[in-house]
């Protein structure tokens, strides 16, 4: 765990701890295989999240319709604290017509 155990808060180090183990399961991700619609959305302000992984789901999303969005003065929690801005990135990717099971597409 090294010094960072005991730097973090012990909510912290759970978080850290939750993420490593997430990181084969990325890996194991096939995300160039998508061929949908994908928001990302972060906040300039988060330092929970590092900006590398907006770069890298950019460069893994080969095959999706990407939009990214950096909020200005938001933070990790932006889900909450501009629940506005988030709900109106949301409705963006809903159809905007009638879809068919059938279809591959709409």
């Amino acid at each position: 765990m090294g010094i960072s155990r005991w730097l973090l808060s012990d909510a912290l180090n759970a978080a850290n701890a939750e993420m490593m183990r997430l990181a084969t399961q990325l890996d194991a991700l096939e995300l160039a295989a998508l061929r949908i619609p994908v928001t990302i959305i972060q906040g300039d302000q988060d330092r929970l999240v590092n900006v590398a992984n907006m770069a890298y789901a950019q460069q893994a999303l080969l095959h999706a319709t990407l939009r990214v969005r950096r909020f200005t003065n938001a933070g990790h929690f932006l889900f909450w604290k501009q629940v506005d801005m988030v709900v109106k990135e949301i409705l963006r990717l809903l159809p905007t017509q009638e879809c068919n099971v059938a279809q591959t597409s709409c």
